[in-house]
């Protein structure tokens, strides 16, 4: 094989493994930010089952709920 066509086969090794890192950056990128996400909604849940008014604003709706269901 010559140099050239070895040059030419290592130049595409090369672009596609460039390819394939970008990516999986990409899906890298992706991924975090649906982590980031995900962490963002359980902070948010777990901040309104802490809070001491949650469980009277559950209590009303489930109160208005069967008086409407009732109606």
């Amino acid at each position: 094989m010559a140099l050239a066509e070895k040059n030419a086969v290592k130049n595409k090794l090369m672009e596609m493994t460039g390819m394939e890192l970008q990516k999986m950056r990409i899906n890298l990128q992706k991924l975090w930010l649906q982590s980031w996400n995900l962490a963002k909604s359980n902070s948010h849940i777990l901040a309104m089952h802490t809070n001491p008014c949650f469980h009277w604003i559950k209590l009303k709706f489930k109160t208005m709920y069967i008086s409407l269901t009732l109606a």
